[in-house]
Order: C-alpha cells, then structure tokens, then sequence
C-alpha cells in the first residue's frame, strides 16, 4: 500500500517549539492522498450499488468533499495511475468484498461515484449539515461540489490502458 512516513507534532510543540514542554516531531506511516482519493470514489460507487432501499445518507457525503479536496491537489495525476488503480481494486475486491458489486465497474470507464437522484436532496442535507459542523474555510455549495466531483469522474473514465 502506498504510504508515506510524515513528522507529526502536538499544537502544544508547534507554538512553542523552544520550551521545555514542547514534544519533538516523530514520523508515523501515512496513507498516501492519492490512495485515500480512489478508496473514496470507489466507496462511493459500491454504496450506489446496494439496493435503493439500503443505500445510506448520514455521513457520507464528507467523502464528496473529500474527492473534490484532494482532486485538486497535486495528488490527483498519481492517482490516475493504472497500476495503482488495479492495486486498490484488487485489494477491495479481495477484502472488501460486497455482495452484489460488480468489481469491474470501478475500472474505467465504469466508476459512479455520484448520488443517485432520488437520493439527491437528502445528500444535500447531509452536505449542508458536514459544512456547518465539520468543514472550516471553504467548501463549495452542493451543486458545484457535484459538478466537480462528476468532472473529476468523466476524466477518470476517460483513462485508456
């Protein structure tokens, strides 16, 4: 799995680095952005698989949020790397194995990671409720967010071998 080590640091030490209290930076394994990216996308996609009637709302459209961070961040080009793609497939579709998904859909050109539209409103809610509680700075509105989130998959789907 592509992880990354990164120096990690209390607040306490970040503001005051010079005294006696102040912890020292440590590296810890960090999954890389490009990984978190696909592993959201393809999440997304297998809850829209599930049956109307078990598809779920309350916390997830965080993951749209997340998509349309990370997609524009330096990360997104290596996570449109084939041999990473086919890695996280196999690996879902080995441990994360879902009845009824097809495993096959995540490769392009067959991801949807977008809410299905009799869901639409309540992924809305959902969103407006993440962004009063849990999203500081800025954030699109909902619409936009899914106009970037649905860019970001054509031009996944876009990708040939």
């Amino acid at each position: 799995e592509p992880f990354t080590r990164r120096p990690v640091r209390s607040w306490v030490g970040e503001v005051f680095p010079e005294e006696s209290f102040a912890d020292k930076a440590f590296a810890i394994p960090c999954v890389n952005p490009e990984r978190t990216l696909l592993e959201k996308l393809f999440l997304l996609h297998e809850e829209f698989q599930r049956p109307k009637d078990k598809i779920r709302v309350a916390r997830l459209s965080r993951h749209l949020y997340d998509i349309w961070r990370i997609g524009a961040s330096e990360y997104l080009p290596k996570a449109f790397e084939r041999p990473l793609i086919a890695e996280i497939i196999a690996h879902r579709e080995r441990f994360n194995n879902l009845k009824g998904v097809d495993y096959g859909q995540l490769f392009p050109p067959g991801l949807n990671p977008l809410p299905p539209a009799h869901l639409l409103e309540d992924w809305q809610k959902d969103y407006k409720t993440m962004r009063q509680n849990m999203i500081y700075g800025e954030s699109p509105e909902f619409d936009d967010l899914l106009r970037l989130v649905e860019d970001l998959t054509r031009r996944y789907n876009e990708l040939t071998g």
